[in-house]
């Protein structure tokens, strides 16, 4: 009597730390995904920051570039 009621306070225990690594498991792997959605989404932005401020230095300098031609 006394072995089968620990055999199932074990398996409720097993049951319950099985339950609860699944949710921490569950719950990492969603932290794992926002934080390489971040890190893509703040990566496109410096991508197209860049860009933008490459394409603006461009048309400074070709334009100073047409000016010193002038002279």
């Amino acid at each position: 009597m006394l072995v089968r009621d620990g055999e199932r306070r074990f398996r409720e225990w097993h049951g319950e730390f099985l339950r609860y690594q699944g949710e921490f498991l569950k719950d990492q792997h969603n932290r794992i995904r926002e934080l390489e959605n971040l890190r893509k989404s703040i990566y496109a932005d410096h991508k197209r920051r860049s860009q933008e401020s490459r394409d603006e230095f461009l048309r400074y300098y070709y334009k100073f570039l047409a000016e010193m031609r002038r002279y």
